[in-house]
């Protein structure tokens, strides 16, 4: 048997449901499909633009791939918070959570709710959760 094999299989394997979540949610599987949501949270609004103006009616399908990546975000964040020690209440958490935070508006106008509008507010619901993800994407490189 080669090196590598044996590492493999003396590799201990998560027995408890909190080391399989955290195993789980540290593949490398996870993590790229992670990598390609916060890009999507970061660039999805700015590229679906950039292609053209699309008609009103289609603007469902970005704020659609908001809702997901908002679930995915979610999953990944309860996941680390109960799994993984020294991770609640950290920065990288309230990092995580915060990025999380702005994506609900986006999300939300699935179901035509415009959170910025409910509450009083004149900006764009872009605007502002554009400045919200990428703080919180600038964060993940530091």
């Amino acid at each position: 048997m080669s090196g590598s094999f044996k590492a493999l299989q003396n590799k201990k394997k998560p027995k408890t449901p909190k080391e399989k979540a955290l195993y789980y949610a540290e593949h490398r599987y996870f993590v790229s499909l992670m990598m390609i949501m916060t890009f999507l949270a970061l660039f999805a609004t700015d590229l679906w633009e950039a292609l053209g103006p699309p008609p009103i009616g289609n603007d469902i399908a970005i704020y659609a791939v908001m809702l997901v990546c908002l679930f995915l975000f979610m999953l990944e964040f309860i996941t680390l918070s109960w799994s993984k020690p020294g991770y609640f209440l950290s920065f990288f958490w309230a990092l995580d959570f915060l990025a999380a935070l702005s994506l609900i508006p986006d999300s939300l106008m699935v179901f035509n709710i415009d959170v910025i509008s409910l509450l009083g507010g004149g900006a764009s619901t872009l605007t502002i959760t554009r400045a919200g993800r990428a703080g919180g994407g600038g964060c993940m490189y530091v």
